[in-house]
């Protein structure tokens, strides 16, 4: 085991290069797609009503993440885990390819578009699904843990902020193509930079060491026993699961936010690139200072820093009526979601001394993934008038400031704590 180790800090810069030109590459595709700013806007502009707007963001995160116990119980530390990656991620691009020929002849269809829309994107994160369980795992498995922050925090970051690369490309096609034809290149262009990067995930150099972890047939019923039984015994991943049912507020405050901005200044395509650009800028930098400050100080720290932002700017953008001022807070904001997102792929893999950490993963993805549908609830009664954007905006802060005290006086940091108990 001894050699394994010695194996992975000798090819710790290889591997961190082969992840970080997947992400890269990954980004500068899905920048003219991306769920949080690009589509939102695209839906908007096709009069899509504000349930299927709200709808965008958590769709992709609850298709996402409701599977994942299955991946759990699937995913192991095998010679097949690059294969198993590698396939996932051909599941999650094919969807957009068909997205891209569907909507050539799509315009005339009228009713039919946005289901369908819907339906190739839950396709596609069903595969996202699997690709972020097994890509988890096998980060754990040829990095070392005390490293492993500071490689999400590098692999995001250069991949988020390189991703500008795309900016003159968005600014070409803006000015040349109509808003529908803009959005029908963007899926073609994903696919294509999505392509690319998997190729990637093969240069990856994976420890020496015997695989005695050889495929099994499952038992199903034993490993929903051990499921339980995680959860029966481990009181702090509990307390952890519970908070990020509230902290998943923040998917209504990432999403409204933009809805609240467009709404109260009428803001253009022109300008709502801006956003993607401030999106990729400031998530790239909260992912390195969020991976880099977590393998130091822990992820819980990390996820209390991150509520704490979104609480007090969320807070600050309901009293704001600058539109200047507004790229900047949703920039702080997007900040904080940088830094969740982190320490949400870094607590589950840390919670289990196991070298095998996709039966916790599957299980944190997959109990929390109905919290992600809190956006489509607050997007249904938005557009029937019970309540305003502003309304869902003071509840989100509400729910994330539950989540703050929970994490600070329930939650305990599970990576010391292992360190602690050897």
């Amino acid at each position: 085991m001894m050699g394994s180790s010695e194996s992975r800090y000798d090819n710790y810069l290889r591997n961190l290069i082969s992840f970080t030109m997947v992400n890269i590459l990954w980004q500068i595709g899905s920048t003219l797609v991306l769920p949080e700013t690009s589509l939102i806007y695209f839906l908007k502009q096709v009069n899509a009503s504000n349930l299927a707007v709200s709808a965008v963001v958590p769709v992709f995160m609850f298709f996402n993440s409701v599977p994942c116990i299955l991946w759990g119980a699937v995913i192991h530390i095998n010679k097949n885990m690059r294969k198993v990656l590698y396939l996932s991620c051909i599941w999650i691009i094919v969807p957009y390819l068909a997205i891209y020929l569907v909507l050539g002849n799509m315009k005339g269809i009228g009713f039919y578009f946005v289901p369908c829309l819907f339906l190739l994107l839950i396709c596609s994160n069903l595969g996202l699904s699997l690709e972020c369980v097994a890509y988890q795992n096998y980060v754990s498995y040829v990095v070392p843990e005390e490293k492993r922050g500071t490689l999400w925090g590098i692999v995001f970051s250069f991949g988020y902020i390189i991703s500008l690369l795309a900016y003159p490309l968005m600014n070409a096609l803006n000015e040349r193509l109509d808003t529908f034809q803009y959005y029908r290149a963007g899926f073609l262009i994903f696919f294509i930079f999505a392509l690319i990067a998997t190729q990637f995930f093969l240069l990856v150099k994976e420890p020496k060491e015997e695989f005695h972890n050889v495929a099994q047939k499952i038992n199903w019923y034993e490993y929903f026993c051990s499921c339980k039984d995680i959860l029966a015994k481990d009181k702090n991943f509990r307390i952890y699961l519970l908070l990020q049912y509230l902290a998943n507020f923040s998917i209504c405050i990432t999403t409204f936010s933009l809805v609240y901005f467009i709404n109260l200044f009428n803001i253009p395509n022109e300008d709502t690139i801006k956003f993607t650009i401030i999106y990729c800028i400031v998530f790239g930098v909260g992912s390195y200072i969020g991976g880099r400050i977590g393998d130091k100080k822990g992820f819980r720290f990390i996820m209390l820093a991150a509520l704490s932002i979104q609480i007090i700017f969320t807070f600050i953008l309901l009293l704001n009526k600058d539109k200047f001022l507004v790229l900047i807070i949703y920039g702080v904001i997007v900040l904080g979601l940088a830094m969740k997102e982190v320490a949400v792929i870094n607590i589950p893999i840390d919670s289990t001394s196991s070298i095998n950490k996709s039966q916790y993963i599957g299980i944190a993805n997959t109990i929390t993934a109905p919290s992600l549908l809190i956006s489509l609830l607050f997007g249904r009664l938005v557009d029937i008038g019970i309540v305003s954007v502003r309304n869902v905006l003071g509840i989100s802060i509400i729910g994330l400031t539950a989540s703050f005290i929970l994490n600070g006086i329930f939650f305990k940091e599970p990576r010391n704590s292992f360190e602690n108990n050897k």
